[in-house]
């Protein structure tokens, strides 16, 4: 039985796997924006999505090899629902189809169906049990869910081809896929499907800009959990240095154990997927195009703020690991150099990739055996995390202020 593809299908790439994969399928189905006469572009689908609402998530005890430290960047990046999915599509008229199950075959007929009837399928898999992510270890769950947009299957064995971040089409192995989309823990082999308009108008657009404009503000000011929120950040900014709660860093990270949450947190600011800047960067290009759909030239004042905060964000990525610690550069670098690998040439880059993982690997068990901070110099490293992170967000304050202002 000959593989179900889909026909000329494009894989554009991009700097996150979401937005990415669902440009993918946009392209493929022949959205097209009507002011460039070409399909949204990532960062308008970041910005139709939400926006950036940010957050920070801390589970010490469930994952291995990992700090259980996470900040998000990204409205509902970690929803367990397909919100943004839906959300991008609805505000361009359209809407989704879901499909779920527990069941291997059913999974695999139900991806099998979308094809077939020619459409692209997004899919959601527990990022770590992705092989070609190289990111060298599993446990995560429902933590590191991941969407990626299926355009080839080959039922036999379930052997799929699927678009994200990278800009071409990644293989994954039938079992590995299988398992990868059964390990998300609160739903299993989820399936969605998009029906959209082809042709919109301007008037129609601008519409659907203004609404995830909307979105970002109503979501940031009613936030449905204080930890994914400028509130949630300020309770974060207060455990850098807090040693007498159970959540304070020095308490819950002691020796090298710290280094995997220094790590964690610079990876998830500026590497993991978010075009550095904690997707700050993205979302001013957002800005920038919504000041012309709109005919809102202030918003391009705002985009300037947005690439700013973005810098900000760097830096404080940067503190979490600074270059002054050998060991600190060296994680930095390789985990700068596997996302720009992956962004730039994808499967080209495989054993690289791999290269890199093992790197990886091997410094952290040097670092965790040799911890090349004191106790002192760790509290003063966290000490001015802190008060960079606390100015950070008295910005990211401003700026929601001053973009509020404007959409009104």
């Amino acid at each position: 039985m000959p593989p179900v593809e889909l026909p000329d299908f494009k894989v554009p790439g991009g700097r996150h796997w979401e937005t990415a994969a669902l440009g993918a399928a946009l392209t493929y189905q022949g959205v097209v924006d009507p002011f460039t006469g070409r399909p949204p572009s990532e960062a308008m689908i970041l910005g139709l999505g939400g926006g950036i609402v940010p957050g920070y998530s801390f589970c010490p005890s469930t994952l291995d090899r990992a700090s259980g430290v996470l900040v998000t960047g990204r409205t509902h990046l970690i929803a367990t629902t397909p919100i943004f999915a839906e959300r991008v599509a609805s505000r361009l008229g359209g809407k989704i189809h879901v499909s779920e199950t527990a069941g291997e075959k059913k999974a695999l007929a139900n991806l099998a169906a979308v094809l077939a009837d020619g459409k692209p399928a997004m899919v959601w898999a527990q990022k770590t049990m992705l092989p070609y992510l190289h990111l060298g270890w599993r446990d995560g769950c429902q933590w590191f869910m991941h969407v990626v947009c299926v355009h080839s299957l080959d039922e036999a064995g379930g052997d799929v081809r699927v678009a994200e971040a990278a800009p071409t089409s990644l293989s994954v192995e039938g079992t590995a896929f299988a398992a990868a989309r059964a390990d998300v823990c609160s739903f299993k082999n989820r399936v969605v499907t998009l029906d959209l308009p082809t042709k919109l108008t301007k008037a129609a657009y601008a519409d659907a800009v203004r609404a995830g404009l909307a979105d970002y503000i109503d979501a940031s000011r009613r936030p449905k959990m204080k930890t994914f929120s400028l509130i949630g950040l300020r309770e974060w900014a207060k455990m850098l240095t807090n040693d007498k709660n159970a959540r304070g860093w020095r308490r819950a990270y002691s020796g090298g154990e710290l280094y995997r949450a220094l790590r964690d947190a610079f990876d998830s600011i500026e590497t993991w997927g978010n075009g550095g800047g904690n997707f700050r960067g993205m979302y001013a290009e957002f800005l920038d195009e919504a000041a012309i759909v709109t005919k809102t030239p202030a918003l391009s004042e705002a985009a300037a703020a947005h690439h700013e905060l973005a810098t900000e964000w760097t830096v404080l990525a940067d503190a979490f690991l600074p270059d002054r610690v050998a060991p600190f550069k060296k994680t930095k670098t390789l985990l700068r150099k596997r996302r720009d690998l992956f962004e730039s040439k994808g499967a080209g880059a495989d054993k690289q990739l791999a290269k890199i993982t093992d790197e990886l690997a091997a410094l952290e068990i040097a670092t965790l055996a040799d911890f090349p901070l004191t106790d002192a110099h760790a509290a003063d490293l966290l000490a001015d995390v802190q008060a960079w992170l606390g100015g950070l967000l008295d910005k990211e304050d401003a700026a929601l202020d001053a973009l509020e202002a404007i959409v009104g």
